[in-house]
């Protein structure tokens, strides 16, 4: 599952907030950015990261099935 804080950080990697509740009307930016995304955008990435996380699950139970490259 993909928190808002990762959302927020994958749109805005030098954002700084606190988030009480993990709710967007719980953000508090503790500097100002340029760029505070809005709660839709932030909506909007999550969806990708989790698209993009779920698109990657044969590659995670592949590395299951193999030892270690070191073990070769």
């Amino acid at each position: 599952m993909i928190t808002l804080e990762q959302a927020i950080l994958s749109l805005n990697p030098n954002a700084e907030f606190t988030c009480n509740g993990g709710v967007y009307s719980g953000i508090t930016w503790t500097n100002n950015p340029s760029y505070k995304p809005t709660e839709e955008e932030v909506n909007a990435e999550i969806s990708r990261l989790e698209a993009e996380y779920a698109a990657m699950q044969y590659k995670r139970d592949r590395a299951k099935e193999y030892p270690p490259i070191t073990d070769y």
